[in-house]
């Protein structure tokens, strides 16, 4: 006896399941199209490590910034800053960036600075702190005390080639000799330390000192690699102290560096420093 099994309808799954995963697809594509079509973002903070230092260019100004590539990684293509001085008459300064690098663990207790690139060109990973040192000069006014270096450092090998062929034998050199050596050491050292210093062109008063970090998404595709800026600024106050410092510490170098061309295994050269008062941190813009 055949017994006849009623056909059932196609099964189907309810329509709030299909709904909710055709709206979870479209809501996916959607959020990798974001991330991919997403500009980088990078915030960048000038930190109160500003400080001010006298070297063979003329000032430089050490400054130091934290970066955060935030969700994705981008390349750091440019960086521009720039010096206001804010107080009596406003002066603008075109700061030129020289060389690029970072602290590192030292000896001591404090960290040492450590240069290794003249280019800003860098790679900043994503949810990650990057701290960079940016060393600066005056762009205009570098050449002219590069030049001056480069004369004192004839006059003082001239001075030893007329007392004495090599510095081995300076030893060897009478006690006369030696006092009119250092009498003639002593005058350049005096004479170059008042033209190094009328180069100096910082001044007491207020400052205003700002960062400008130009960067983009590491990818090819066209779009993506849109360049953006971000900045950041502090400001600082150069008192009287400051002439007084650098004026003796112009010396005192000077004199170091003497002693150095002459015996050259025998000094370190300590460069005249100074840190500004009342170093703000300003909010980015």
């Amino acid at each position: 006896m055949l017994v006849s099994v009623p056909k059932l309808p196609p099964s189907y799954a309810p329509l709030w399941v299909v709904y909710a995963t055709v709206s979870l697809t479209i809501l996916l594509i959607i959020d990798l199209l974001y991330r991919w079509l997403e500009p980088a973002r990078l915030q960048v903070r000038v930190t109160k490590e500003v400080f001010v230092r006298w070297v063979e260019r003329g000032e430089v100004l050490f400054v130091n910034a934290v970066m955060l590539a935030t969700k994705a990684p981008v390349v750091v293509t440019d960086v521009r800053v720039s010096l206001v001085r804010t107080s009596g008459s406003s002066k603008s300064y075109a700061l030129g960036v020289v060389l690029v690098g970072e602290k590192v663990k030292g000896d001591q207790v404090l960290a040492v600075h450590h240069f290794f690139t003249k280019s800003a060109l860098e790679f900043v990973p994503g949810n990650s702190t990057h701290r960079r040192l940016y060393m600066c000069d005056l762009e205009e006014y570098s050449e002219a005390s590069r030049a001056i270096a480069s004369d004192f450092d004839r006059a003082v090998i001239d001075i030893r080639g007329r007392y004495f062929a090599d510095p081995d034998s300076l030893a060897a050199m009478p006690a006369e000799s030696q006092l009119e050596m250092v009498k003639e050491i002593d005058g350049v050292v005096n004479s170059f330390a008042e033209r190094f210093f009328k180069r100096v062109q910082l001044e007491t008063g207020n400052y205003e000192l700002g960062l400008v970090v130009s960067y983009r998404r590491p990818s090819r595709v066209v779009f993506q690699r849109r360049t953006s800026t971000s900045s950041s600024r502090v400001r600082f106050e150069i008192r009287d102290d400051f002439e007084v410092l650098f004026r003796t510490g112009l010396v005192t170098c000077l004199r170091t560096k003497a002693v150095a061309l002459i015996a050259p295994e025998r000094s370190t050269i300590t460069y005249p420093e100074y840190e500004p008062y009342g170093i703000l941190e300003l909010e980015e813009s």
